[in-house]
């Protein structure tokens, strides 16, 4: 198929899909049923001034921050298991 014969076809195509929407909302319309939603901006939140980040941490806070991923409870045992490229001896 040359290319403006796809070209014209896409054209059509899109031009079909364009009246069959046209006809789709105003059926919609006169059945008084909202099928857009209302644009509704966005609002920016007003700049605060935050509490300054916190630049020491205890040890405490620090294995509670890298425990944080590896939840569970802490009654089960730790498995490690050997992955396929372990060192064997």
């Amino acid at each position: 198929m040359p290319k403006s014969d796809k070209s014209q076809n896409e054209q059509d195509e899109l031009r079909r899909l364009r009246e069959e929407n046209a006809r789709l909302n105003d059926l919609l319309t006169q059945q008084g049923i909202v099928w857009e939603e209302p644009v509704i901006p966005e609002s920016v939140p007003a700049l605060t001034e935050s509490a300054p980040a916190q630049t020491h941490f205890t040890t405490d806070d620090k294995m509670a921050l890298f425990r944080r991923p590896f939840r569970g409870p802490a009654s089960a045992p730790v498995f490690c298991y050997p992955g396929p490229l372990s060192v064997k001896e």
